[in-house]
């Protein structure tokens, strides 16, 4: 009975122990329980504030992303801007350089269009003076070189004569004729029978006449055949320059003279 109650006072005392051990596993429970909510709230606290962080960080990502893409926009547009300055600028080189080849274009023009002018000039000038030369001597001076020429003088004469003698000739026929046919009357033409070769030396006349040759005529067209005739008759028919001297080579000439 003694061990019965021994045991049942172990028994009795191990299960105080086990209450109180429950207990002290109650309360390290409850204290780890109410770590844990401390811990769960702590780390509730802390998720919240990362949350709201990685919530910031995505939305300064979003505003970076955001300036990111206007940036890239922005500098898609400054390369197009620049592309266009750049088109621009080599289209001004172009026009650049096609102006400068179009000046100096021109100015060669402008250079061969001076030398032009000036041989124009030059040639106008040489036509001016040939037109006064013409004008003011020429013409009249080989007019009246052909004219007076003394080859042509004398076949004039002759035909003038031998003409005059012919006519005359005819000219009293025709009018014996006449008056044989008013008197009925005969009148011979002995008075005139020295003349009765004039016809035949009228002809022979008028052949020299039209084949003479006059030398300075044969000049004039020979000249004609030159481009630069006016020169050419210049040469043949304007006299010689003469050169005036001063008293004193006059006085020279004399004194050279008399020695």
């Amino acid at each position: 009975m003694h061990v019965v109650r021994t045991k049942i006072t172990n028994l009795e005392a191990q299960v105080e122990g086990l209450k109180k051990s429950e207990a002290d596993f109650r309360d390290r429970y409850e204290e780890a329980q109410s770590h844990r909510e401390c811990v769960e709230v702590d780390l509730s606290a802390q998720i919240i504030s990362k949350y709201r962080d990685l919530a910031g960080k995505d939305a300064e990502i979003a505003n970076l992303k955001r300036r990111l893409h206007e940036a890239q926009e922005g500098l898609e547009a400054e390369k197009k801007i620049l592309e266009a300055e750049r088109q621009k600028t080599d289209s001004l080189e172009i026009n650049l350089v096609a102006e400068k080849v179009k000046a100096e274009v021109s100015l060669a023009a402008l250079n061969v269009a001076l030398e032009n002018y000036a041989e124009v000039q030059s040639t106008v000038e040489s036509l001016l003076s040939d037109c006064e030369w013409m004008q003011n001597f020429g013409i009249a001076h080989i007019t009246s070189s052909i004219l007076n020429a003394t080859e042509l003088d004398k076949v004039v004469v002759a035909l003038t004569m031998v003409a005059r003698a012919a006519g005359h000739r005819v000219g009293y026929l025709e009018c014996a004729k006449h008056v044989e046919e008013a008197l009925h009357q005969h009148f011979g033409s002995r008075r005139y029978s020295a003349r009765e070769g004039a016809e035949d030396g009228l002809r022979r006349a008028k052949e020299d006449y039209n084949s003479l040759s006059i030398p300075v005529l044969d000049v004039i067209t020979e000249a004609l055949k030159h481009d630069d005739y006016v020169a050419s008759l210049r040469s043949f028919f304007e006299p010689p320059e003469t050169v005036e001297l001063s008293d004193e080579e006059d006085f020279s000439r004399d004194d050279e003279g008399a020695e």
